[in-house]
């Protein structure tokens, strides 16, 4: 467990970072959802300043709209929670923390790599994905198609 995060269990906290790249977690019922990596975190709670290395945050339809790309820099706002860690390899079961419920998520400086956008066009091709980001998706292409022709888009 990531021994300087204990104490920020099942607390809210600001995240400050720079997105990576977008990967796929299995889920049994769904088929595989998105992730983001996020790595040179800073951590403020309570005006205590924590720096995390790196975490892996489920992509829900929250930080899908923001439709970041590759080398972004955002921030949200997000809860630490403690989860039960399985490793293949050696079959022990043991406790890590990771983020979830993120919300107030914003882009201050977007990157120029793969976009959430694209990302989705791709793994939906190939994967058996969750259609729970599909009317996101098209929103973005919505917001997208309206930038083309010169009109302001949408913000988030």
């Amino acid at each position: 467990m990531r021994s300087n995060l204990k104490m920020h269990v099942y607390t809210k906290a600001a995240f400050t970072g720079e997105f990576v790249r977008y990967g796929l977690k299995n889920a049994p019922r769904w088929g595989k959802l998105p992730t983001m990596l996020l790595e040179d975190l800073v951590v403020e709670t309570d005006g205590q300043k924590t720096r995390i290395d790196h975490v892996w945050v489920a992509v829900g339809k929250t930080l899908a709209r923001l439709n970041a790309r590759e080398g972004a820099h955002i921030t949200f706002n997000a809860w630490f929670r403690r989860y039960d860690r399985f490793d293949r390899e050696f079959w022990v079961t043991s406790q890590d923390i990771d983020i979830n419920r993120v919300s107030a998520p914003r882009v201050f400086s977007n990157g120029e790599g793969y976009s959430f956008y694209e990302f989705w066009a791709d793994i939906k091709s190939v994967y058996i994905v969750t259609n729970k980001l599909d009317d996101v998706v098209e929103e973005i292409g919505r917001r997208l198609d309206a930038t083309d022709d010169g009109t302001t888009p949408h913000r988030p």
